[in-house]
């Protein structure tokens, strides 16, 4: 299997990001090609406070090109059904009232029906769609995926009201650009609605097929920006949405980082407790529709030199002192799962080279360690580099409790124990790769030169 190794600093971390996928005006659309940096809500006893990045680009308003409206001839009665499609009772084909989608809002929340949580929706169907500016003629347009692959075709799941003061024919359309340059044609439903009823697009809706976009229309490794619009009878617009759709087979081309942590709400652990989970289902929600396609999960590993136990279910951090977490394995495979059924890849944090003074031992000796070539914040000269996480005590009581101490990263020895260890630890958990981190820039050396003064066997750490 093929592995990645990305070797960069923490990036979006998710406890609760404050973020959208779509907005009513084009100028602030989610699509795909600019960076935008949102400002998650995380703590920071130590570097677990970033930005949620996104990719955004601002496009000119454009008047939609004129096509053919095709009307469905349909009546009207006290219980209005959608097209020319029966209305079903309890489907999500229904025709939704104001007062009813009020009431959707207020309870939208997914419920964790089973033990780990995410797998609990297996019928996507009936969540409530996304409507992040609460607006009363189009709710946010979405896909399943964050991405999809070259070859498949792409249903937009929305819904779409009368929100006029008059009974009527509404047309809903999907439009598709590359660029300013429109591809294929105008996919378009027309329907009668009474006044504040709506029609949902959604995995139970016989319209779903109207407003798929052939995979025929697409190329690989390109963004679009996909177009919703509503229009009255007249072919007045009510209003509209754009949302992003990347189409790519390699997520380097365009890689779009956020990281996943523990909560906050729990002490910065991943466990089994159903509110958190309901808030993680939420997030997840909102990277893929913000078109995220790589997670790190960050801090989710018992140690440097045993990340993921096959022994241990639970996982207690004895080295993150300052929130005392937990790591249930079972809730990150749901994760990862989730991650992957959004079509994001999965990378597990680690450092490259560190142990704690809480790992096992390891058969690798202290004469693969880095030492430190001067005295610095990290120890005296020709002692093994040392991060001093926690200290207690006081005068000559004084004791260091909690800390790091690191590998060579050239040590063929540490190469060989790491590279086993992470691969198994991946291989399990089902990680497409590894986000390796490191702690700094200081000057070391090797045990065999560590009283030396020569500068030349010196080397940094970083």
């Amino acid at each position: 299997m093929e592995w990645y190794l990305q070797t960069i600093g923490v990036l979006a971390i998710i406890g609760a990001p404050q973020v959208m996928a779509s907005e009513s005006k084009v100028e602030n659309n989610v699509a795909i090609n600019e960076k935008v940096e949102k400002t998650s809500n995380i703590e920071k006893p130590v570097e677990k406070n970033s930005g949620t990045t996104a990719e955004a680009t601002a496009i000119e308003k454009k008047e939609s090109v004129n096509t053919e409206v095709k009307p469905v001839e349909k009546k009207v009665s006290d219980n209005a059904g959608v097209s020319s499609v029966e209305k079903k009772e309890n489907t999500n084909n229904e025709v939704v009232t104001e007062e009813k989608k009020a009431s959707e809002e207020n309870n939208n929340k997914p419920v964790a029906k089973s033990e780990t949580g995410f797998d609990s929706d297996k019928d996507e169907s009936k969540k409530a769609a996304i409507n992040y500016d609460h607006n009363k003629t189009l709710t946010d347009p979405t896909t399943k995926r964050q991405a999809y692959e070259i070859g498949k075709d792409v249903p937009v799941n929305f819904e779409f009201s009368n929100s006029t003061e008059k009974d009527q024919n509404v047309t809903g359309s999907v439009e598709v650009y590359y660029g300013e340059k429109k591809i294929g044609s105008t996919l378009q439903k027309t329907v009668f609605l009474k006044k504040g009823e709506a029609v949902k697009i959604n995995d139970e809706s016989e319209l779903l097929k109207d407003f798929t976009i052939p995979a025929n229309w697409l190329e690989d490794n390109k963004g679009y920006r996909v177009k919703v619009e509503v229009k009255d009878q007249d072919g007045k617009v009510i209003d509209y949405k754009v949302m992003g759709l990347a189409v790519e087979s390699d997520f380097k081309k365009f890689p779009r980082y956020a990281a996943i942590a523990g909560s906050q709400d729990i002490n910065n652990s991943v466990a089994n407790d159903s509110n958190v989970i309901d808030k993680y289902k939420k997030e997840y929600e909102e990277l893929k529709n913000m078109h995220i396609n790589a997670h790190f999960y960050y801090d989710v590993y018992k140690n440097p030199t045993d990340p993921l136990p096959k022994d241990e279910k639970i996982m207690a951090q004895q080295w993150n002192w300052w929130t005392h977490s937990t790591i249930d394995q079972d809730v990150l495979k749901k994760m990862i799962e989730q991650t992957h059924k959004d079509g994001a890849k999965a990378f597990l944090y680690n450092m490259i080279s560190a142990r704690s003074n809480f790992d096992a031992p390891i058969p690798v000796g202290d004469n693969a360690l880095v030492y430190n070539f001067e005295d610095n914040f990290f120890g005296k000269k020709g002692t093994p580099m040392r991060n001093p996480m926690k200290e207690e005590g006081e005068g000559e009581n004084k004791k260091l409790t909690v800390y790091q101490e690191y590998y060579n990263p050239a040590s063929p020895a540490w190469q060989k124990y790491i590279a086993k260890v992470m691969s198994d630890a991946m291989d399990r958990f089902k990680f497409d790769g590894w986000q390796g981190d490191t702690i700094g820039d200081s000057r070391v050396t090797t045990s065999e030169n560590r009283n030396t003064d020569d500068v030349n066997k010196k080397f940094l750490n970083v």
